[in-house]
């Protein structure tokens, strides 16, 4: 059974509607979940996640959403999640919610940017692969364990795969849409 990650953003469209954005993704792989419908509880509003698991419902009711897990016609599971918490479910269906944390990470993707902070290296490759359509591979799995901050924005795969190596002590390989990260050779 996939776990997966719901990241919710409320946007305010009028004193007594909202749009209601995020983004699916499967909590172990990090990968996004397509075609996943989802479904604003109690309404008729309801939308299909994008080929990258992102939503929008237009015209949600301001406040608490409901976030659960359903699969076929069962009742679900789940809890609330409010405006500026995250929410995820779990594999058996369970809400977890955290507050205070920053979102701007986690939505840096709707203003076309990649937010990194203090991330691991082996969660911040998802992303990475995601967003330039590469295949990232660690040629020793210890580097996973590297603290990576950056934000990027715009930059082309040869700056980042620079940065990477300058930031993370690293050097790189690329073989058509597979980037090899290893340590580099000591001099």
């Amino acid at each position: 059974m996939r776990n997966l990650s719901i990241l919710l953003l409320f946007v305010p469209l009028c004193a007594n509607a909202a749009t209601l954005r995020g983004r699916v993704v499967d909590a172990l792989t990090a990968e996004p979940v397509a075609r996943a419908r989802v479904v604003l509880a109690g309404t008729a509003h309801a939308t299909v996640t994008d080929s990258a698991g992102v939503f929008t419902l237009d015209g949600a009711p301001e406040g608490d959403v409901e976030l659960r897990k359903q699969i076929g016609a069962g009742p679900g599971t789940g809890g609330r999640v409010q405006p500026g918490q995250l929410g995820y479910l779990t594999s058996n269906g369970d809400v977890v919610v955290q507050s205070g944390v920053d979102l701007n990470r986690y939505l840096a993707w709707t203003q076309g940017r990649l937010v990194f902070e203090d991330t691991p290296l082996r969660e911040a490759l998802p992303e990475l692969g995601r967003w330039y359509d590469l295949d990232f591979m660690l040629a020793d799995s210890a580097l996973g364990s590297r603290h990576l901050t950056a934000v990027l924005a715009g930059e082309a795969i040869t700056e980042t795969l620079t940065l990477l190596g300058s930031t993370l002590d690293v050097r790189y390989e690329r073989h058509g849409r597979t980037v090899t990260l290893a340590p580099r050779r000591s001099r």
